[in-house]
């Protein structure tokens, strides 16, 4: 028993000592009435945030820089710290376009079709962020905030190796 006891206090042998990581609070940006972009994307960000869908009142500097230069054309390029909002730095800008879309195109919107393609390295990280797309799109209040000016609700759905097939095998 004694040797089982040292051998379970050895350091690293069953436990170690915990690591403790701190994180940097990020700098809230001006709220979204604020910003430099289209003032109809403006009032839908701001009504997402009223209504809990997941956005904050003031996206962080970052998010809403995100959001400033994608829509002055630029692509965005994204890094930056675990919880700093990533997933909302690329999914305002789906919103926006989805919302542009409507007031501009609205024959376009009216067609089904796929409008953004997010691409995740693993099962665990599709299922984590489908969660948070859930709460964009699927919500009921959210929703109808998206799908203003379309005349169907958005439509979303995931991909993964564990997917179940479509249809008859052939091999």
């Amino acid at each position: 028993i004694l040797e089982r006891r040292l051998l379970l206090q050895e350091d690293g042998a069953v436990a170690q000592a915990p690591f403790v990581e701190s994180t940097p609070v990020y700098e809230l940006g001006a709220p979204y009435d604020q910003l430099d972009l289209p003032p109809a994307l403006a009032r839908m960000l701001a009504e997402l945030a009223a209504a809990k869908a997941g956005l904050f009142p003031r996206p962080y500097v970052h998010q809403a820089q995100a959001l400033e230069r994608y829509f002055a054309g630029s692509d965005l390029i994204v890094a930056t710290g675990t919880g700093s909002g990533k997933t909302e730095s690329f999914l305002m800008p789906i919103i926006g376009q989805l919302t542009q879309e409507a007031l501009d195109r609205p024959a376009t919107a009216a067609l089904p079709g796929c409008r953004a393609l997010l691409l995740y390295p693993m099962n665990a990280l599709v299922n984590d962020q489908l969660g948070r797309v859930r709460r964009l799109f699927g919500d009921e209040v959210a929703s109808a905030i998206v799908s203003a000016g379309r005349n169907r609700p958005v439509r979303f759905g995931s991909y993964t190796g564990r997917s179940p097939y479509p249809g008859l095998r052939s091999a």
